[in-house]
């Protein structure tokens, strides 16, 4: 157990770091009318994670290395207004945003449990293309928690998370259009590669047996 903080620790740094410089998401006034909202590039992309861990969150870097980096989170992390939870099932935020017409990329992502962060292990950028006038739901950025057991008391806990692409467009676009009536009928659907991005870590010593997902890699994970 002892041997895994330097990795949290080394995660949390770089995190922090991230968020520094990283700016919510534009989202659109629920406010815009229709006519106004014609002449905007808006994208409907939920971001959750399991229910499994309380006090956790998750957070992917939309266009990140670049001036307009933004970010999409499930959760508000400390000193942050606080994010409505849209889910039952999971915990999560169903979000309107704008931005601007062209491609645009998911570069990295990060969850953070009872201030630890996550050593993802990142898949190739997810790419998407927006024009104005449009409005694309490009799907659910999802994170699973890897869940081991301590060596003391047996407490489950969890020692990684993978992130993974799901298309829950039933139940986000109604969301999205209750929240924004001026999208209401307009969302085209236009999903990211579906599945695990990236790989799972290697599971430490502390993880039981059983407990954790394949560790198989998929869309495009980088070695």
């Amino acid at each position: 157990m002892h041997r895994r903080r330097l990795p949290w620790f080394a995660a949390a740094l770089a995190c922090a770091a991230l968020g520094a410089c990283v700016s919510n998401a534009t989202v659109v006034d629920r406010k815009t009318t229709a006519e106004q909202a014609a002449d905007k590039a808006i994208v409907i992309v939920s971001v959750s994670h399991d229910r499994t861990a309380s006090g956790a969150s998750a957070r992917f870097i939309i266009d990140g290395g670049t001036p307009q980096a933004v970010k999409v989170e499930s959760a508000s992390g400390k000193m942050e207004l606080p994010i409505k939870n849209h889910f039952h099932d999971k915990y999560g935020h169903v979000y309107v945003v704008e931005l601007p017409p062209g491609r645009h990329r998911i570069t990295s992502w990060n969850a953070s449990w009872r201030n630890q962060y996550t050593e993802p292990v990142m898949g190739v950028p997810l790419e998407f293309d927006i024009a104005r006038g449009d409005v694309v739901y490009i799907g659910n950025l999802h994170v699973k928690w890897l869940m081991g057991r301590t060596p003391l008391f047996n407490k489950q806990v969890p020692y990684a998370g993978l992130a993974t692409i799901r298309d829950e467009s039933a139940e986000d676009i109604p969301i999205a259009e209750k929240l924004n009536p001026a999208v209401a009928g307009r969302a085209r659907i236009a999903l990211l590669p579906l599945g695990p991005w990236g790989k799972a870590p290697p599971v430490p010593d502390m993880a039981s047996p059983g407990e954790p997902e394949s560790s198989g890699e998929a869309n495009g994970s980088r070695p």
